[in-house]
C-alpha cells in the first residue's frame, strides 16, 4: 500500500514525464486512472500547477516502488503512440536517479508488453 505522499509524488512524477513533450489525453487518462485506483482523485486538481523535482522520488523507498514507477513512466510515454527524444531523456534521468540503469532494459521490456 502506498502512502498519500507516495501517491502524490508518483502522480506528479508521471505528470512531469508526460508534459515534457506536451500532455496527450491518453497520458492524462493513465494518471487519472492511477489516482482513482489509489483513492486519491482529489490530487488530480493540482497536477498542472504543482512542480516536481526528480529528488522527490526518494520517497519511493523500496526497490519495488522504484521499479513500478519507472515501468509506469515507460508505459506512459508509449500511451500516445510515439516516444520523443525528450521523453527518452527524462526517463533516463529517472532511471539514473532511482539507480535502475542496470535494470532498465528488463523494465522497458516489461513495459512494452503492457497495453493501455
Amino acid at each position: 500500500m502506498m502512502t498519500p505522499d507516495q501517491v502524490d509524488v508518483f502522480a506528479r512524477g508521471l505528470y512531469h514525464v508526460a508534459q515534457v513533450d506536451g500532455i496527450d489525453d491518453s497520458e492524462l487518462k493513465m494518471i487519472h486512472e492511477f489516482l482513482e485506483e489509489t483513492g486519491q482523485t482529489g490530487m488530480a486538481e493540482h497536477l498542472e500547477t504543482s512542480g516536481f523535482r526528480v529528488n522527490e522520488l526518494a520517497i519511493l523507498e523500496t526497490n519495488f516502488l522504484k521499479r513500478v514507477f519507472l515501468k509506469a513512466c515507460l508505459v506512459l510515454i508509449r500511451s500516445d503512440g510515439k516516444i520523443t527524444d525528450e521523453e527518452k531523456a527524462i526517463v533516463a534521468q529517472v532511471a539514473a536517479y532511482l539507480d535502475l540503469e542496470d535494470d532498465f532494459a528488463e523494465i522497458d521490456a516489461e513495459a512494452e508488453k503492457e497495453s493501455f
